[in-house]
């Protein structure tokens, strides 16, 4: 294995291992993964974050079994692709058995398809802690995805030493076959992908009447947002935050097939887009063989024959909802298992056509460059601590502030902002 991909798998491990946050909370299972209202109960549990993976005990099981001389074992949530909400507080009718009561510091995850899942936080630091480490988790998650895309250019592309200009020639259109999964929804479906610029009128082009003014979204915004459907807000340049030419009309359809009356009438629009990597699988072994791709940006024209889930999202507005789609393009025929030409092709297309990580001219390998796949790349005596402070720096940024808790929380943290990571690493150091 390349020195690379070790140095990742020991990063990956880290981030695995990292505690972000515990302590108690009240929860309740308020949605299924339908959208529909389950008859959950407010239950007392103890809950971890460590790395991606929220681990919860239920507090009267506990008991029981500690009682019994046993041990009761934690329910896990994977909230990788969660999108978290801070509601405040929530009072509960009365019944015939039980009297109305008054639940604070409420924060949600919809980890599934339409899923709700409620908690209740003791205090609001504490709900605060919860919402930062949550998105931190998450946003440290897609960095180390990003540095794993990176390695997988670096390490199958010619060329591709520490300082080069890049010699793949620019994409300006890309399609093919692939299974997909939106966020929103619970299933795995086969569409027909068109990435491109300048879509025509009959290739379904968004109409959005700011689709052309709309400047890349900041998602520091929604962090700090007061209402679930923040307005756009003004960004910062593809040269600065390495993402995105707003202004390109560059748009991802997923349709039925390649035929010309389903090309009318697309599944889903993208647009927007502020990241694309390669996802990491589960297990070394499988980096050969792993095909899956993911783009995060506005979802908007979603249809009903998208598959099952209501769909859902963050910052739902009239340019869309903020969102996530998985991808993995089918391969072509006599390729046999390796997946990596297949991934690279739509992984360096997708770049080139949204003018991300500093695509086309040629991507930037400095970990000082916030356009680069590997921006604030832990290195040195200290990178075992990896992104250690920066729940520390945003709790003090929010108790700051005078404005009230935010509403709304994106579920990862924009480029642009992880200047403030690397500033405090390096002083630190």
């Amino acid at each position: 294995m390349h020195q690379e991909m070790k140095s990742l798998l020991s990063l990956n491990a880290l981030h695995a291992h990292k505690v972000y946050f515990s302590g108690p909370l009240i929860r309740k299972n308020e949605l299924d993964g339908m959208g529909q209202k389950v008859m959950g109960e407010w239950t007392d549990v103890w809950a971890q974050l460590g790395g991606t993976t929220l681990s919860i005990w239920n507090m009267e099981e506990v008991k029981k079994a500690s009682e019994a001389g046993t041990e009761h074992p934690p329910s896990y949530i994977n909230i990788t692709d969660a999108f978290t909400s801070l509601l405040g507080s929530i009072t509960t009718k009365p019944t015939a058995t039980q009297p109305s009561r008054q639940y604070p510091h409420v924060f949600t995850l919809t980890t599934a398809g339409a899923n709700l899942i409620l908690f209740s936080s003791p205090t609001a630091e504490a709900l605060v802690s919860w919402g930062n480490a949550i998105r931190l988790s998450q946003w440290e998650k897609s960095r180390l995805e990003e540095i794993y895309t990176a390695a997988l250019l670096r390490t199958s592309l010619p060329s591709q030493g520490k300082d080069w200009p890049s010699p793949v020639p620019q994409t300006r259109r890309v399609e093919g076959w692939a299974r997909v999964r939106v966020s929103g929804h619970t299933d795995w479906k086969r569409v027909y992908i068109v990435v491109g610029s300048n879509f025509s009128e009959h290739e379904g082009r968004s109409q959005s009447p700011s689709q052309g003014k709309m400047k890349k979204p900041n998602r520091m915004s929604a962090l700090f947002s007061r209402s679930s459907s923040p307005p756009p807000t003004p960004g910062t340049p593809a040269s600065a935050n390495g993402g995105g030419d707003a202004f390109s009309g560059s748009q991802l359809h997923l349709l039925t097939s390649n035929k010309p009356k389903d090309r009318k009438k697309p599944l889903l629009v993208v647009t927007h887009v502020t990241q694309a990597f390669a996802v990491y699988p589960e297990r070394p072994e499988v980096i050969p063989r792993s095909t899956i791709l993911k783009i995060e940006g506005k979802l908007a024209e979603e249809s009903p024959e998208l598959g099952t889930g209501p769909g859902i999202g963050q910052g739902q507005g009239k340019n869309g909802r903020d969102g996530w789609v998985l991808i993995m393009p089918e391969q072509p025929e006599g390729w046999g298992i390796v997946g990596h030409p297949e991934l690279l092709k739509w992984v360096i297309s997708i770049h080139d056509i949204f003018r991300l990580y500093g695509r086309p001219q040629g991507w930037t390998w400095d970990p000082r460059d916030e356009r680069s796949l590997m921006y604030a790349y832990p290195v040195g005596p200290g990178k075992d601590v990896c992104f250690k402070y920066w729940i520390e720096d945003l709790n003090a940024l929010i108790y700051s502030l005078s404005e009230p808790l935010p509403s709304t929380c994106s579920n990862n943290y924009p480029r642009s902002s992880r200047r403030c990571h690397f500033c405090r690493s390096s002083s630190s150091d």
